[in-house]
């Protein structure tokens, strides 16, 4: 009866997002930036295709932590040290515009002190015409 209990409070906690920081195995230490990069233009490539160059391209700064693609476009998420976060977003508007990305593609940086109701911080992959 003790392992069920056992079992049953773990669970429960795995559920409501209590389970132990384990972030000692995560390429990414201490504070992090969220960067969401979206389009709605086709993906150059296969999405998934995508998402493993960004994680190559960000090495030790970050990780790629999630994504989706629908009817409104795709996203590829990120997450990079908030220390390496300005550095990482200027090599990326140029990777991402080597990836041939749509011309809509733009990102949306969230720093580790963001709460709901705050203005988020938009980076046009490319300016106003295209380049």
């Amino acid at each position: 009866m003790k392992t069920w209990s056992l079992c049953t409070i773990l669970f429960a906690a795995l559920m409501v997002g209590c389970a132990p920081d384990d972030s000692s195995n995560s390429p990414v230490g201490g504070e992090t930036t969220s960067i969401y990069i979206y389009s709605k233009s086709p993906a150059p490539v296969d999405r998934y295709e995508l998402e493993e160059d960004l994680q190559d391209f960000l090495g030790d700064d970050g990780m790629v932590s999630g994504g989706g693609a629908g009817d409104t476009g795709w996203n590829i998420d990120l997450e990079v040290e908030s220390a390496s976060a300005e550095d990482v977003i200027q090599r990326l508007i140029p990777f991402l515009k080597e990836k041939q990305v749509g011309s809509d593609t733009h990102l949306d940086v969230f720093p580790p002190d963001w709460k709901e109701g705050d203005e988020k911080r938009r980076v046009n992959v490319f300016d106003v015409g295209g380049e």
